[in-house]
């Protein structure tokens, strides 16, 4: 669930079949804005897929330790509760941390949260700002709606990339067709 895991997915996505794989082959031919969308949709669907298996996989085992916690012996039951898992400490309540798995938890709680929220924003900002930029319309809400389901599913890594694949699609397809106008 850390936000780098997604990108290293993408960056390794995109080193093996972008550096590697093509030269084996010998696929080194004109690489236009048609060639990169798929190029992207692959790359993206792949660091998608990286976001979400961590992430899904927490939900499943959360939700299964919640809904049957008779399957998990009982320390193990209340670990694994939602509520446990996915609320984060407050750092300026009076909690004290008991051990150092929970401080090592709120750690890395606190870490995703920052972390991915600071991807989202960044990610919001360009996609609206690419939206803006080719004069498309992009509801501020529509977008906070999306990005919150696919946070849902796939983490905050996840939801980023699912902005910046759109934004990516609509500059492409932008410059296919100013490609077009030239011609």
């Amino acid at each position: 669930m850390q936000p780098y895991s997604s990108f290293s997915g993408v960056s390794l996505y995109h080193w093996l079949g972008g550096g590697i794989i093509p030269v084996l082959n010998d696929q080194r031919g004109y690489v236009g804005p048609s060639n990169q969308r798929t190029a992207l949709r692959e790359a993206y669907a792949f660091g998608l897929a990286c976001s979400s298996i961590g992430h899904i996989a927490s939900w499943t085992l959360s939700l299964t330790a919640a809904g049957y916690p008779q399957i998990f012996a009982p320390e193990f039951a209340a670990s694994f509760h939602p509520f446990r898992v996915f609320q984060n400490a407050s750092p300026l309540s009076d909690i004290k941390i008991t051990s150092i798995g929970e401080g090592a938890l709120w750690f890395l709680q606190w870490d995703l949260f920052t972390g991915g929220a600071a991807l989202l924003v960044w990610a919001a900002t360009l996609h609206i700002n690419a939206y803006a930029a080719h004069k498309k319309e992009s509801k501020l809400m529509s977008t906070l709606l999306k990005a919150t389901l696919v946070t849902m599913l796939a983490g905050p890594c996840g939801a980023a990339l699912v902005l910046m694949c759109e934004r990516d699609e609509l500059v492409l397809e932008s410059l296919v067709i100013e490609g077009k106008k030239n011609m």
